[in-house]
């Protein structure tokens, strides 16, 4: 973060919208080493600042005109960052409201962040949303009532259908996603090959390198019929499986 000033000024931040305070944004740092702003650190912690310095891929994940001051205002005046009452998004939900917010935690910490994972691999790059998302993962109790009630104020801010279209579009992918990264564990000596250019990396080996590779993933597809579904490699009744 910069040092001590980094964590001071991170501070000083989060106690300020805590406490209701407007945030500090153009607030001069306080100590003798230079500090990031709170911002700074948002965006780095998020991975908004790699995709805003990378236009040609990642950037288009997010708007040009994304205002991240003004989303965290959104955000400290729908309760994300109370202190005095951190169980009010919770206690004032319904029970339909908290199975929806389940639903949604299980949708960004399990299938988004599958999909999200395998992407990282196939393209042997950093994707920087990943970021946010293993922020998000719950490793108790504690987290995942915090994750529940992150998702209830989410859905206020984002609003039920913007949701709905990512939930729709992680639930069509997620099984082919899944499936591609579960090849890969299983064939780990053809992890550089199994990329998201496999047909020209396939191109580029020896043609009896290319065969072993491609026998090595119809026969696993032959084992695995499930895998080979989600992929739509299944064969039409009574027919061989094609490669």
């Amino acid at each position: 973060m910069g040092g001590n000033s980094g964590l001071i000024n991170l501070i000083w931040t989060l106690l300020s919208l805590g406490y209701g305070a407007p945030g500090p944004w153009t607030e001069e740092d306080r100590t003798e080493d230079p500090a990031p702003t709170f911002i700074e650190l948002l965006e780095r912690a998020t991975g908004i600042d790699s995709m805003r310095a990378n236009p040609a891929g990642a950037a288009s994940w997010i708007p040009p005109d994304f205002d991240l001051a003004k989303f965290t205002q959104d955000l400290q005046s729908s309760g994300a960052f109370e202190i005095a009452d951190m169980s009010r998004p919770i206690r004032k939900a319904t029970d339909a409201a908290l199975e929806q917010a389940r639903a949604d935690a299980a949708m960004f910490c399990d299938r988004l962040n599958t999909i999200g994972r395998v992407l990282e691999e196939l393209r042997d790059e950093e994707i920087p949303w990943l970021k946010a998302l293993s922020v998000l993962a719950p490793q108790s109790a504690f987290d995942r009532s915090s994750l529940i009630r992150n998702m209830l104020i989410l859905r206020t801010l984002a609003g039920g259908d913007a949701l709905a279209m990512i939930a729709a579009l992680v639930e069509s992918e997620h099984a082919r996603f899944k499936a591609i990264g579960e090849i890969r564990a299983a064939l780990p000596q053809h992890g550089a090959i199994l990329r998201a250019d496999t047909q020209q990396r396939l191109a580029k080996l020896p043609p009896t390198k290319a065969a072993e590779v491609q026998a090595d993933v119809a026969r696993y597809l032959s084992e695995h019929p499930e895998t080979a579904k989600a992929l739509a490699f299944a064969p039409a009744p009574g027919q061989e499986r094609q490669r």
